[in-house]
């Protein structure tokens, strides 16, 4: 507990123990504002650390002298700062300058971290058992006993604290606090869980988190110095501390006892530092593994940030407050106001948990106000100088802080509020504000929402218990309130209503050492004091052991790679029409060899690497490709092809899965995959080429669909490394050598599957037919043609070959309208599991996921093949040139995504099942892909390498967050049932963004090309010419200089064309993700399991 001494009588009964609560600083913009300010600092940039003074001695008023360290404390020795830097103290009571000390840089913080990794890793967290940390801890704590009263002149020097309050409440507290820790030092036991198998048994373990930044603030020096530590080093961990600029001569003061206690080097440190320098560095150093911060919210949300975007470090934030009192007229009113006038008096109201509201009924409410004047003329009477007798009550720890609170004062004037006392500024030296209060205040003044941070106090009245539930709760904070009444009943329906992390009955800021504190709200994150603390320091463990058992490890190794395999579940269908879950069987599978299982690994992630591989492969190569065949012009079509075989088969794989088993449809896509393949390399002409690539469009998508549960991961990789890989093989060994250098690894591979890889259907009550019966034949086949006839006669209209008016484009569009009415006829009318619920387009998020899907999909393919047009046309590169700016994008985007992944899905996932707070995120992306459009659609012959580069890393990231993004917000837009059509309808839409966003650009680039070069090239030879630039990019290199440069700039004008149109497809995708709602998401397949199994369980133990 904490005791305090040297208050005036407030009628608070004899012998009563006082706790009182520290906290942390107003919304002081130099606790942690990160800006660039170097305000209080002055600079010594000629110093050097031999001659900067680490000490300095001081004198009290009562002719005592002081010795107070002054140097950064780094692996327990005070040293200067690199920079020279120092930070000014001033006494609060006097205004006098006391000394200065070195002001730690962003290098000298580095240097602590690298101190505090190394004990943590040598001498200290798990290499000394908690009985050794407690008995430091006790010295510690014996130590700050014996210089008490050197530590509260100290505090009252630096802080302007009273010496007997310092010394009987804040030390006293400061020790109780160390000694309770070092009782749990030896005691953070871990638990031994009962498992549902007979064969294992599981414990948990607590471990220290690591390497912990500490950052203080200015109100309770000391007492925060010992709330931050004594957990910390409790736990095991190592501790870089950043105290206030304007009070860290206690501090360091106590690292002395620190060294003396017997605390291995570099277990804490202490490093006095601006907040915009020491704080942020702290925040976002990626070797600290925990922040914890005591200040406002301002600089609260800044830590969270900066934590986050550097390495996700746990974060516990203890930050502002306004906190309500509650007096009903049942109340004692004369002890109600003395716990309301300690709440906001004592220590000047620099207090989070404050009590700068406080709320009467108005039967009372007049006479506890003049309860309230006398008790603020008592303190009035005893604040002054800390160091005289008689003094419980001191200055405002500064000038700014001081006149922030004076800003308040007259803000309430001006407001309206009546002044009961108070209001007059302090005469004479010293920080002092006198004791205000305000009545008839209304909840839209300034001084009753915002957090003023000294002695001022608001005091309204109210009617009814619902009224002021709803007064009390009216704010963005929930650290704290009280409550005053001897209604039982009345308390308990109060305390249960009210939004605060503690609430005081009967009394105000009363705090023990094992009860936890912390705040609802923006009152922050996490919890101190008592056991709870210890979990804001440690990692949870838990370690599964097998018993003596024996377990066959070839089938242990089968269960962990998931190879014999991802059994699925179908349902049947009831009478009743609904589906129903299948009884399935356990397959009896013979368990293969470790080489066998090598051979299954090697087979199927060989066929994941090429179909990964293959379409950036293709994305680098359509320029040569073009120019091989003197076609250039319809290169787009190698893409456009593949695409919309993907688009239209990838779907019938799942049944074909259904039917034929995993294994049967694996080899059917790598037949075709192979054969189309094959066929590409052979290939004479650019048209049967492009027939080929349709035909290893067939089994493309099939291929990654059948193994993506398999090798999910390696996709990425695969992908990203496909466009070097290209340009290398073209550059070394021509174009088709990239086709026909798959082969031989696809026939290993399908050989390997079909022996080796023996994967069954499971056995379930469904027939073939009824699996057959379960498939929308009407509707896939109406969906395919539409889809199919739209993308064909859109990809057909490229350049001069045919025209919007041409009757195979006007019938391939009319078809796929047609087509389009019978299949929203059919999935209305006839379908009883349609491929795609229309029903879900006509709700928001579903249709707006699904357009801004196709809107970044076309935006990306489009820069996939136009990319590498640009670095052999306009730049002249070779094709594996052009191949390494495609690895960029590709590897930037799925690095993202995987990051992402792990950043918005897998870490704060109970969150956002609560919240699903992505819509700032998917908004962002968006704009992360608009701006990159809009950086490229600026590039020329000219543009520096650097800025290819960040354009093209600018737009994978924005990508493949939104891609995430978009698809956590349609998953929890939706019923479980409709997942899987409605990421069907995403990826249709993807898809077709992707058909569309190759044969658009391309068809604009040949339409601008021609045109361009017509203006630039005249003569009886021009169209000839022409066409072969037109043909073949290879020939530009070839051409006179003038001719060479009208090609260079014709193909320049149409790419800018292509990436303006790009920049106009980024703002419709913006749009699209505007509408976008949050909702949260559902609970996880294991969660809703679990729910199900217990409500079953209290169904039966109600029927028996």
């Amino acid at each position: 507990m904490r005791r305090v001494s040297g208050l005036y009588n407030w009628g608070i009964p004899r012998g009563r123990t006082i706790i009182l609560h520290p906290s942390r600083p107003h919304y002081f913009i130099r606790d942690l504002a990160f800006s660039k300010s170097n305000q209080g600092i002055t600079r010594s940039l000629f110093s050097t650390m031999a001659n900067a003074p680490l000490s300095t001695s001081v004198s009290l008023p009562s002719g005592k002298k002081l010795t107070i360290p002054t140097g950064l404390f780094i692996n327990n020795e005070f040293v200067a700062s690199v920079t020279g830097d120092t930070l000014t103290t001033i006494n609060p009571s006097t205004e006098e300058e006391i000394c200065k000390v070195q002001a730690a840089s962003a290098k000298d913080i580095d240097l602590a971290v690298q101190a505090a990794r190394k004990a943590f890793n040598t001498t200290w967290g798990k290499h000394v058992p908690g009985t050794q940390r407690g008995a430091l801890l006790h010295k510690l704590a014996d130590l700050i006993e014996r210089d008490a009263q050197t530590l509260a002149e100290l505090e009252a020097l630096d802080n302007g604290k009273p010496v007997a309050v310092a010394r009987d409440g804040d030390i006293v507290e400061s020790v109780g606090c160390l000694r309770y820790y070092a009782g749990w030092a030896d005691k953070n036991h871990g638990q031994t869980i009962e498992v549902n198998d007979d064969t294992k048994m599981a414990y948990t373990r607590h471990e220290p988190i690591g390497v912990c930044g500490q950052i203080i603030p200015w109100n309770y020096p000391i007492m925060m110095w010992a709330w931050k530590t004594a957990p910390a080093l409790a736990c095991g961990c190592t501790i870089v501390m950043k105290p206030s600029e304007l009070t860290p001569l206690t501090a360091l003061k106590l690292c002395e006892l620190v060294a003396e206690a017997g605390f291995p080097a570099g277990v804490l440190n202490c490093v006095p530092s601006l907040g915009s320098v020491g704080g942020a560095a702290l925040s976002e150093h990626p070797d600290v593994d925990k922040i914890a911060f005591t200040g406002s919210t301002v600089t609260g949300r800044k830590i969270l940030a900066a934590a986050a975007t550097s390495n996700l470090k746990k974060v516990t934030l203890e930050l502002g407050g306004k906190s309500p009192n509650i007096v009903f007229p049942s109340a004692d009113l004369q002890q109600a106001a003395n716990w309301a006038s300690l709440g906001i008096f004592y220590n000047q109201g620099q207090d989070c948990t404050a009590g700068s509201r406080v709320y009467v009924h108005s039967s009372v409410y007049e006479e506890f106000l003049g309860l309230m004047a006398k008790n603020a003329a008592e303190f009035e009477k005893v604040t002054g100088d800390g160091f005289k007798e008689g003094v419980s009550g001191g200055p405002i720890v500064s000038q700014n802080q001081r006149d922030k609170v004076w800003s308040y004062i007259e803000k309430g004037k001006s407001e309206g509020a009546r002044v009961v006392t108070g209001g007059q500024k302090w005469e004479g030296k010293g920080y002092f504000v006198r004791p205000t209060i305000f009545a008839d205040t209304t909840q839209n003044m300034k001084i009753v929402q915002e957090e003023i941070f000294g002695p001022v106090l608001c005091v309204s009245k109210f009617e009814t218990e619902e009224e002021v539930i709803a007064l009390a709760n009216d704010t963005t904070y929930g650290l704290g309130a009280g409550l005053h009444s001897n209604d039982a009943n009345q308390i308990h329906r109060v305390v249960n209503a009210l939004n605060a992390g503690t609430v005081w009955v009967n009394q105000y800021n009363i705090l023990h050492n094992n009860v936890p504190f912390g705040g609802y709200k923006q009152s922050g994150i996490g919890r101190e004091l008592g056991s709870y603390a210890l979990k804001e320091y440690t990692n949870i463990k838990a370690w599964v052991k097998m018993s003596s058992t024996p377990v066959d490890e070839r089938q242990a190794l089968l269960s962990k790679s998931n190879v014999v395999v991802s059994v699925q579940e179908y349902g049947t269908t009831n009478s009743s029409g609904t589906s129903t879950p299948s009884v399935i069987k356990p397959n009896t599978v013979n368990n293969p060899s470790r080489a066998d299982l090598i051979w299954i690994l090697g087979g199927l992630w060989s066929a994941v690497f090429l179909g990964a591989l293959d379409t950036t492969i293709v994305a680098t190569l359509v320029s040569p490709i073009g120019s091989y065949f003197e076609k250039s012009h319809q290169a787009s079509y190698l893409g456009t092809s593949y695409l919309l075989s993907v688009c239209c088969f990838t779907p019938l794989y799942g049944r074909l899965s259904d039917i034929m088993g995993r294994k049967g449809a694996m080899l059917l896509a790598l037949s075709l995959f192979g054969t189309g393949t094959l066929l590409c390399g052979m290939a004479n002409t650019m048209e049967f080429l492009i027939f080929a690539r349709a035909i290893a469009g067939m089994g493309g998508g099939g291929v990654m669909t059948e193994n993506n549960e398999v090798f999910t991961k390696d996709s990425p990789t695969c992908s990203g490394i496909g466009g070097p890989v290209g340009g290398w093989i073209n550059d070394s060994l021509g174009w088709r050598a990239a086709f026909l250098i798959q082969i031989p690894i696809l026939i290993l591979s399908a050989i390997v599957i079909m022996f080796k890889v023996n994967i069954k259907l499971p056995e379930t009550q469904q027939t073939t037919r009824q699996k057959l019966a379960r498939i929308d034949y009407a509707g896939s086949f109406t969906l395919v043609v539409s889809v199919g006839s739209l993308l064909l006669g859109l990809s057909l209209k490229t350049g001069e070959d045919f025209e919007w008016s041409d009757p195979v484009v006007i019938g391939l569009l009319c078809l796929s309208g047609a087509f389009a009415v019978a299949f929203v006829s059919v999935e209305a009318k006839w379908a009883s599991e349609p491929v795609m619920p229309l029903r879900l387009l006509t709700r928001r998020t579903p249709l707006f996921v699904a357009l801004s899907n196709f809107c970044v999909s076309g935006n990306a393919f489009a820069m996939l093949y136009n990319v590498p047009l640009y670095f052999s046309a306009v730049r002249m590169n070779s094709a594996s040139e052009a191949g390494k700016y495609l690895w960029i994008y590709n590897h930037k985007s799925h690095a993202n995504g995987q990051t992402t992944s792990k950043v918005f899905i897998y870490y704060p996932t109970r969150m956002m099942r609560k919240t699903g707070k992505l819509y700032w995120l998917t908004l962002c992306s968006a704009t992360g892909v608009f701006v990159s459009a809009f950086l490229i659609s600026s590039w020329n012959e000219s543009t520096h390498k650097w800025h290819l580069w960040l354009d093209i890393i600018f737009g994978g990231f924005g990508m493949s967050s939104l891609i995430t993004s978009t698809l956590i917000a349609l998953i929890a837009s939706v019923d479980k049932k409709d997942y899987a059509v409605a990421t069907g309808i995403s990826y249709l839409f993807r898809t077709t963004g992707q058909v569309l966003g190759v044969s658009l650009s391309g068809a604009l680039i040949q339409a601008v090309l021609v045109s361009s070069l017509r203006k630039g090239i005249q003569g009886p030879d021009a169209e000839r010419i022409i066409q072969s630039i037109r043909h073949s990019t290879a020939i530009i290199p070839t051409l006179d200089p003038s001719l060479r440069e009208i090609a260079i700039q014709s193909y320049q004008r149409a790419l800018t064309t292509v990436f303006t149109c790009q920049v106009v497809l980024a703002i419709l995708l913006v749009l699209c993700c505007t509408p976008i709602e949050e909702n949260p998401l559902p609970g996880s397949h294991e969660e809703q399991e679990q729910q199900e199994r217990l409500r079953r369980e209290r169904s039966e133990r109600g029927t028996a």
